[in-house]
């Protein structure tokens, strides 16, 4: 059995919800500042049409800072028959991936600005549903390791 973990749940949860507040003061400070703008044309933006357009912006937002932290998992364990990726999150959702299912275990980096960057882990499944991993700092070459060491446990390298 191989576990690794590239983050904690709770940091992971700290910093999404840490976005939550930046993300609607950008928001609120974008709204306001089309409203005051409005102002002078003939046809103001109206109040409520501000608001649905600030509800539906958040929303996305939102959105594309989950889908970067909480939807990507923090640990796995690899077990004789299976994958399983623990997710950070309220649930803390487990998913298991069958060992037959993975068709590659692949990882990807951040720019390479200095000795350590974001490296991150995916497992492509033959259906092609990608899971990938929050990002963790370290090498490249630790990052090249990380994959190998996962495909040699699992059979896939």
């Amino acid at each position: 059995m191989v576990t690794l973990t590239f983050a904690s749940p709770d940091a992971v949860n700290s910093q999404f919800l840490g976005l939550l507040p930046v993300l609607a003061g950008i928001v609120l400070t974008a709204l306001l500042v089309l409203w005051l703008g409005s102002r002078k044309h003939p046809q103001p933006i109206s109040v409520r049409g501000l608001l649905f357009a600030g509800v539906a912006i958040y929303s996305v937002m939102v959105w594309v800072a989950y889908s970067s932290t909480i939807g990507n998992f923090v640990a796995l364990t690899v077990e004789s028959d299976a994958v399983y990726l623990q997710y950070a999150g309220m649930g803390q959702e487990r998913v298991r991936l069958p060992k037959s299912s993975i068709a590659s275990v692949l990882f990807g980096i951040g720019k390479v600005t200095n000795p350590t960057t974001a490296c991150y882990i995916s497992f492509e499944t033959k259906q092609q549903e990608r899971y990938r991993s929050v990002s963790f700092q370290v090498s490249v070459d630790a990052c090249k390791a990380t994959r190998v060491a996962i495909a040699t446990a699992i059979g896939k390298l």
